[in-house]
């Protein structure tokens, strides 16, 4: 079951090597579970299908969210957010930072970031929400999402609060 408390994220299509999956106690929702006490991983192999299809490029990575202010104040501060991306030499991958919030689960603001390379993704939000108030205090989380030419997606979380 999936139900709470459990949370289950299916990855996908994973290509061979090392896996490496980054986890900021949050669910599927973004809603941070302090009631998650443990971390189970699965695998299953299916027969490979007689028609296969070979597919050059590799998979987009976001890793390490995080923020210049892990305890933020809208109005009076800026909050600078960092993630690393991956993507394969020559290609890029649509980025979308959320910030979301966790009492409503909403997504208060979603900054687009078209064509991003490999490297540091770095932007800068003022606190406000996509109907230009400032946002509520409470704990928020920072997700960074890409997606690679192929549909490929990779998530990244970190939790930030907001204070007055």
């Amino acid at each position: 079951s999936c139900d709470p408390p459990f949370f289950c994220q299916y990855l996908g299509y994973q290509p061979s090597g090392t896996l490496e999956l980054e986890w900021a106690e949050t669910d599927g929702n973004g809603a941070y579970r302090p009631d998650m006490k443990a971390v189970l991983f699965a695998s299953y192999r299916t027969a490979f299908p007689r028609n296969g299809i070979a597919m050059a490029g590799g998979a987009v990575k976001a890793r390490r969210t995080r923020v210049s202010r892990p305890v933020f104040s809208p109005g009076s501060q800026t909050q600078e957010i960092r993630a690393d991306l991956t993507v394969y030499p020559g290609e890029t991958a649509e980025v979308t930072v959320e910030i979301i919030n966790h009492e409503t689960l909403g997504v208060v603001k979603s900054l687009p970031l078209a064509g991003q390379a490999s490297g540091t993704v770095l932007l800068t939000w003022d606190g406000r929400s996509s109907s230009g108030l400032l946002a509520a205090p409470g704990t928020y989380t920072v997700r960074t999402r890409a997606v690679g030419r192929f549909g490929e997606t990779a998530v990244s979380d970190i939790l930030m609060q907001v204070e007055y």
